[in-house]
């Protein structure tokens, strides 16, 4: 076992290429936006990579490509392809009772109904945690984008709400994909408010990956330009009455109150 980073940390091990950036603090929330096939889950895979170095599990959640296909691909970057007893998976794509494992015990696996069922995928991250030994834990959401295309973005906002305050307090890990080539800028840039920094990942003219950071709220990246702002930190299982409110003070939501049902937030909470 490597020794952890003494303040608590997530160490990254090279996962961010070309920075400076080896560590994320404990209960950082990150969204990682980028069109498919430019790379985005791969950069998740690499941040997720580092869990059983550091004694750490990872959960993924996964809203359209299979179990099989998310666990092949991320045992490719481990050091050790066969080592995946770490790893948990909420399986929300809509194969039903037909849904491929590959090589990961159908035990480690908790199922939604589809992207829309928050209530079932927050159900699952939450049995997991409940299961995990360690308090470490490296979440990775992909994606967000089918939640925004079935739920719009009001009720993906709230539960994206949700999902992050569960991080920042459990002192976690958090990684959210998003495409944004599916959504309108101003539903993303929600969707920035809610966490501490950006990853924007592109392919440049000759096929070589880029990625810029933007630090938010508390936290910086320290990769790439940045702008600070002011927050005000969420509460797990409720959504603000009133005006709905964002950590970025310089976006407006396109939405008076973001709203699940009561239902949905208390098996959520």
């Amino acid at each position: 076992m490597t020794p952890r980073p003494e303040d608590g940390s997530y160490a990254l091990d090279g996962a961010v290429p070309s920075t400076s950036l080896d560590s994320l603090p404990a209960g950082t929330n990150l969204l990682v936006v980028g069109e498919d096939g430019h790379g985005t889950t791969d950069l998740v895979y690499r941040i997720l990579a580092p869990a059983p170095r550091y004694q750490e599990c990872v959960v993924l959640v996964t809203t359209e490509q299979s179990t099989a296909s998310h666990v092949e691909a991320y045992s490719s970057v481990l050091d050790d392809p066969d080592d995946i007893d770490h790893l948990y998976v909420v399986d929300a794509t809509y194969s039903g009772i037909e849904r491929e494992t590959g090589s990961l015990s159908p035990t480690r696996i908790e199922a939604a109904s589809s992207p829309a069922d928050v209530t079932g995928i927050g159900i699952g991250v939450t049995n997991h945690l409940r299961s995990i030994a360690s308090d470490r834990v490296r979440l990775g959401m992909l994606s967000l984008s089918p939640v925004v295309d079935r739920l719009g973005p009001e009720q993906a906002f709230a539960f994206c709400h949700v999902m992050t305050s569960r991080v920042r307090t459990a002192d976690n890990l958090g990684l959210f994909v998003v495409d944004p080539t599916r959504h309108e800028v101003e539903h993303v840039r929600v969707l920035q408010s809610l966490v501490d920094g950006t990853f924007t990942v592109r392919r440049n003219d000759d096929g070589r990956r880029e990625i810029r950071g933007d630090r938010r709220g508390r936290r910086g990246l320290g990769v790439g330009r940045s702008r600070m702002s002011a927050y005000v930190p969420p509460t797990i299982g409720s959504v603000p009455s009133g005006p709905a409110r964002s950590r970025d003070p310089d976006v407006t939501l396109p939405f008076k109150e973001p709203r699940l049902s009561e239902d949905q937030f208390e098996e959520l909470a």
